[in-house]
């Protein structure tokens, strides 16, 4: 009994593990009814800067936030010296929005952060990182 307890916890302990460390963005399962993204300066954290500067609806646009949202990790580190640059407003076909702030680090990795909603960072892949610092830096 002991044995089947010991497994039982270590399969729990593992599996733990892994959602902590490989976690996206919630954001990542409705991604492809993504419509439009508006992009605005950084002002301060927690709060949405809605004079926004760009907008991207074009499927090419999408297509990198969508790779960019599909490819982030849940950072295990605060990236305290992190000063955001934007503020990403994203509109899904059925009218549901959501605020992000994202920066760059200093290792050219794009970090976003849910506006309001928790201290979760996420990192975004290099592959994907370098699509939209090409796009919007």
């Amino acid at each position: 009994m002991k044995r089947v307890s010991f497994v039982l916890l270590l399969i729990m302990v593992v599996s733990s593990a892994c959602q902590t460390n490989n976690e996206s963005m919630y954001d990542a399962a409705q991604v492809d009814d993504l419509k439009e993204v508006r992009l605005s300066e950084f002002k301060a954290l927690d709060s949405l800067n809605e004079d926004f500067e760009h907008l991207f609806s074009e499927e090419e646009e999408l297509d990198i936030v969508r790779e960019l949202i599909k490819s982030t990790q849940k950072s295990t580190q605060r990236h305290e010296e992190l000063i955001y640059d934007y503020d990403v407003w994203l509109v899904y076909d059925d009218n549901v929005e959501k605020g992000i702030h994202l920066g760059k680090n200093d290792n050219d990795e794009i970090v976003l952060k849910y506006i309001g909603e928790s201290t979760d960072e996420y990192v975004v892949s290099e592959k994907a990182s370098r699509k939209l610092i090409d796009l919007i830096y």
